[in-house]
């Protein structure tokens, strides 16, 4: 699960907040601050008062931490007094900077992926440039399990494939048509139509078990968006099975018909579920 927060506007650079809710939290910082020209004049010295609060924020906030963007300081640059105290900032906070290769098409290193000291939380890290821009793709691995899928055993029987003609004539010759069952009392007989029709039922339809994935509940799901997914799936078998352009366009339609029923009844669900 995902969703996006914003803590405060600052002057000095633009954030967005994204967190992802898996086995454990995890937040995604997004930060770009533009670099000084005649239409930015806002100081480095704004830069260093704001991003610590934000700084200071994240330090408290729950789950594990990913800080990346473009922050257009020189950190490859030891001489840079700018870069330096950023750096400075970066590690007071237990902080640790992991890009150690140019970014930029100038050789110097903008972009910049920040994670605490003491979480393992990405590797192979990558750097190239993609030509499509002065700045190159950062890339890495984000460490983080898949949650495991919960399973559970369920119980069914094919009565679809039922003869029934053959379940009809297996009934009559029954003990429960026989003349023995009117000597029989109301208990007996209540007995014998149980045992009688589990074992008729049971040689015609099996009882049959078979481990399956637990899906997460959608609350929203209702019988009409079911039944809309079944003509779904036959239009796109005749469609496939035709090659026909009125059986794609039939099959298209749906698809488009699924995803409005889909998405208008996650409005209603939701909205209910607000107010």
């Amino acid at each position: 699960m995902e969703r996006q927060n914003q803590i405060e506007t600052f002057r000095s650079f633009e954030y967005l907040e994204v967190i992802f809710s898996n086995v454990t939290v995890t937040r995604i910082i997004i930060v770009y601050r533009p670099p000084q020209s005649k239409t930015n004049c806002v100081s480095n010295s704004l830069f260093f008062e704001e991003f610590p609060v934000l700084l200071e924020h994240l330090a408290t906030a729950s789950g594990k931490l990913i800080i990346l963007g473009d922050f257009n300081f020189h950190v490859d640059d030891t001489n840079n007094a700018s870069a330096m105290k950023f750096l400075d900032i970066v590690n007071c906070f237990n902080l640790a900077q992991h890009i150690t290769v140019p970014t930029h098409k100038n050789g110097h290193t903008l972009d910049l992926i920040i994670t605490r000291n003491d979480e393992d939380l990405i590797s192979d890290i990558d750097v190239h440039d993609p030509s499509i821009s002065d700045h190159f793709a950062c890339f890495c691995s984000w460490n983080v399990c898949k949650p495991n899928t919960r399973r559970k055993l369920i119980t069914y029987r094919k009565l679809r494939n039922i003869d029934h003609e053959r379940f009809g004539r297996d009934l009559i010759d029954s003990p429960l048509f026989s003349s023995s069952a009117s000597d029989l009392s109301v208990s007996e007989l209540s007995d014998r139509y149980q045992s009688v029709l589990s074992s008729v039922l049971e040689a015609h339809a099996p009882l049959q078990r078979k481990m399956i994935s637990a899906r997460p509940s959608a609350p929203w799901y209702n019988n009409a968006i079911a039944s809309q997914k079944t003509l779904r799936r036959k239009l796109e078998a005749r469609w496939r099975r035709t090659k026909l352009d009125i059986d794609r366009q039939a099959y298209t339609n749906e698809c488009v018909r699924v995803q409005n029923l889909i998405i208008n009844s996650k409005m209603k669900f939701y909205s209910k579920l607000i107010n």
